[in-house]
């Protein structure tokens, strides 16, 4: 947002007094005034005066009235209340408490398919990870948890070893 120089020394200005404002004391906050209907008879012995002076007695707000407001609520009666009974909200549905109770998914397997071998009309992939390459074929096994499902085109197919999950690795030439 850009504002010109005049309007940000204004902003600036308000929003110095605003908070000079709101940190004075409340004693040298000026009190409301209350209007007398009669003067006080006589003189006001000194005691009370610097009494005034220093205390001002509890302060007073104006009364708001709204016009056209609606009618205050009544109270209700506590056989009244106990008919609603427990106003705690329902319970969560057993269909989002399992899921939010179930395992994170598997993360996808960590290797990249950068080539594929043919030799001898057999099919090899070259898989990457980190700075480690690796040479497959179908049939065999990734760490212990991930097996070379098939190498077929430009694709190959990991299936878990417990065959819980499958995924497919696509080539990708840079």
């Amino acid at each position: 947002m850009i504002a010109s120089r005049p309007l940000r020394w204004a902003l600036a200005a308000t929003l110095l007094s605003s908070a000079g404002v709101a940190l004075l004391p409340d004693d040298e906050v000026a009190p409301p005034t209350r209007a007398s209907a009669a003067p006080a008879a006589g003189p006001v012995p000194a005691t009370r005066q610097a009494a005034a002076a220093v205390d001002p007695g509890p302060k007073t707000w104006p009364r708001v009235v709204l016009r056209n407001a609606p009618p205050p609520l009544p109270r209700l009666r506590p056989e009244a209340l106990a008919a609603w009974g427990d106003a705690r909200p329902p319970a969560l549905a057993p269909t989002a408490a399992a899921a939010a109770s179930a395992p994170p998914p598997e993360p996808p397997p960590p290797w990249t398919l950068i080539g594929l071998v043919e030799e001898g009309g057999s099919v090899s992939a070259l898989l990457l990870e980190g700075p480690n390459t690796r040479l497959v074929r179908a049939g065999d096994a990734l760490d212990g948890r991930w097996r070379v499902e098939a190498i077929a085109g430009r694709r190959v197919t990991l299936a878990r070893s417990d065959g819980s999950a499958r995924h497919v690795l696509n080539f990708k030439p840079t």
